[in-house]
């Protein structure tokens, strides 16, 4: 990670806390917006042809690299591209890419300007969404078939919970589950909590560890937000042990903290962000505990303006989506099946639904 990229990191965890926690989470929203507005001046933009599927695809991009990075998983690796001009003005406005012939336009904005892209017709893409809900319905009653087959992985797992807010068990926490957990996942691109928001947990938060045969295999970590209302910022298995997922580690620790924070008092639980692709399997796995999502307000931005006659698009939309910030919120984008008599012909864009 570069000095400009870490600097950035530690700043947005700054504010990360306090606008979950504090009781007036409006005002650090609006002073990250105005901390945030210096760097959207400007962009650099790149063009790329991609081979997709069902076709090529012309795509342009504006802002930086990490934030474009957010469509790999619809478009594939972007590469180098050809460098396309600057525009000073492109991320806060959509009209100066009104004669631009891309099928796909992606711009990095700031929040600001999310309501002034979308009324021009382009979808707003973040990155992340965050996850709650309440805790007399979490996990639901009525549990889906995936997560009653985790319900049969918790028994077997058969490990004790010990709750415990000493600081020397924050520190094995953070060095023995969550950076090699993050690094085996993510590699550099990993998030590690910083020193300012650790002592922040260890400060105010509670520690849940999962113990079988008297050895901690698993912790989560929650931090109070209000009487009624509890985060969960954390979740690692010691060593990032994919075999300890496999059996169930996570799921344990997930169906613990809910039992605690119920016994707790509280009522409603923040479950955390994951990426706004619907097929994510993190993603998907918030859905089936009966988390709902809300908008993240440290999510990055891409306005998107898609080509609704690009059927390679539309058919890379249809095996990837993911949530829009749309008139009533979060909004999954749909995507008109091929007709029934053509088996091979792609899907096209259609109109938004409410996501579910």
């Amino acid at each position: 990670m570069s000095a400009v990229r870490s600097l950035l990191a530690g700043a947005e965890e700054r504010f990360l806390a306090p606008m979950i926690t504090s009781r007036t989470p409006a005002l650090w929203r609006a002073l990250y917006a105005g901390a945030s507005s210096p760097f959207f001046l400007g962009g650099r933009a790149s063009r790329w042809e991609i081979a997709l599927e069902h076709g090529p695809v012309r795509v342009m991009g504006v802002g930086p690299r990490k934030r474009l990075e957010a469509l790999r998983r619809i478009t594939g690796p972007l590469g180098a591209g050809e460098p396309a001009g600057a525009f000073g003005a492109s991320r806060w406005d959509p009209a100066p890419y009104a004669n631009e012939s891309a099928d796909l336009i992606a711009v990095a904005i700031h929040p600001a300007a999310a309501g002034r892209f979308r009324r021009a017709g382009w979808l707003i893409m973040p990155d992340v969404v965050r996850w709650e809900g309440e805790l007399d319905a979490v996990p639901p009653a009525r549990p889906c078939r995936s997560l009653r087959h985790d319900f049969n992985r918790i028994e077997r797992f058969g490990a004790a919970v010990e709750a415990t807010r000493t600081p020397g068990d924050w520190e094995e926490f953070f060095a023995e589950m969550v950076e090699p957990q993050a690094a085996g996942r993510f590699g550099e691109s990993a998030w590690l909590p910083r020193p300012p928001f650790r002592r922040r947990l260890i400060r105010r938060g509670t520690l849940l560890f999962l113990a079988r045969r008297g050895t901690r295999v698993a912790g989560i970590a929650l931090l109070p937000c209000s009487r009624e209302r509890i985060w969960i910022p954390l979740i690692a298995t010691r060593g990032g042990d994919p075999a300890l997922l496999a059996e169930g580690a996570m799921a344990a620790a997930i169906s613990s903290a809910m039992t605690w924070a119920r016994n707790q008092g509280y009522r409603t639980v923040d479950g955390g962000r994951t990426s706004s692709l619907i097929r994510d399997g993190v993603h998907v796995n918030k859905m089936k505990w009966g988390y709902r999502s809300i908008p993240d307000p440290m999510a990055h931005l891409l306005a998107l303006r898609v080509d609704p006659a690009c059927a390679p698009l539309a058919a890379a939309l249809a095996q990837e989506p993911f949530l829009h910030y749309g008139r009533a919120g979060l909004e999954q984008l749909a995507v008109t099946p091929p007709p029934a008599h053509s088996e091979s012909a792609p899907p096209s864009l259609a109109a938004s639904d409410r996501a579910g």
